[in-house]
C-alpha cells in the first residue's frame, strides 16, 4: 500500500510538467491526522521542514539531507483544530502545503451474538448525538426501530427468537454516518 501511495504521489509529482523543481515535494493525509512528507527531488539537497500553525508560530522543524528523495511521516494527532502549513526549504526556494486538523469522531460499535437469537448492541460515542437503532429480517422487513436522544452511549439487548429467521441487520444511524452490521 505504501509503495503504491509512493509511486501515485510521485507519477503525479513528474506528470504534470515533469518539472522536478517546481513539483518536488506533496504532502499526503494518510488516516486521522497523519500525513507524509514526500521530496521527490532525485539531486542532492538539504530540505528543513518547518511545521507551523495559523498564526505562524513554528510548532516542529527538521533537517534533512537528501541523496535522491524521502519521505517523512508526521503524526499531527496531539494538534488542536485548525490550519497548518508544512514549509520545505530547499537551494530552489520555499514550498508550503496546508493541511487542515479537524476532530475525527471516534465511536464504538459492536453486536456480540448471545444465546438463543439474543444479540447485545453497544454503542458509544464521542458527542451527545441521537442514535437510530433498526433491525432487519432477510426480506429487509423492518422488526425493531427506534431513536435514542441525547446518549453518549448504551447497551441493549434484544430477543429476537419469535421471528423465523436466523440472519439480521443492525442499521445504526447518526448525525454523520450509518453502519450496517449483519448477523447469522
Amino acid at each position: 500500500m505504501t509503495v503504491a501511495v509512493l509511486l501515485t504521489v510521485m507519477s503525479i509529482a513528474f506528470a504534470s510538467t515533469g518539472d522536478t523543481k517546481s513539483n518536488r515535494a506533496t504532502v499526503v493525509k494518510m488516516k486521522d491526522n497523519t500525513y507524509k512528507v514526500f521530496y521527490t527531488s532525485k539531486e542532492p539537497s538539504v530540505v528543513k521542514i518547518r511545521l507551523r500553525d495559523e498564526k505562524g508560530h513554528f510548532i516542529q522543524t527538521d533537517r534533512i539531507k537528501s541523496e535522491d528523495g524521502f519521505m517523512k511521516p508526521y503524526d499531527l494527532t496531539a494538534l488542536k483544530d485548525g490550519n497548518y502549513y508544512f514549509e520545505l526549504i530547499d537551494q530552489y526556494g520555499r514550498l508550503s502545503k496546508e493541511v487542515k486538523i479537524e476532530e475525527t469522531k471516534n465511536s464504538v460499535l459492536a453486536v456480540k451474538a448471545l444465546e438463543n437469537k439474543k444479540y447485545q448492541l453497544l454503542v458509544e460515542q464521542c458527542e451527545m448525538e441521537p442514535v437510530k437503532v433498526t433491525i432487519l429480517n432477510t426480506k429487509e422487513e423492518v422488526l425493531f426501530n427506534e431513536t435514542y436522544q441525547g446518549v453518549k452511549g448504551f447497551s441493549q439487548v434484544f430477543d429476537l427468537s419469535k421471528f423465523s429467521t436466523d440472519s439480521f441487520v443492525f442499521e445504526i444511524s447518526d448525525n454523520n454516518s450509518t453502519r450496517i452490521v449483519a448477523v447469522d
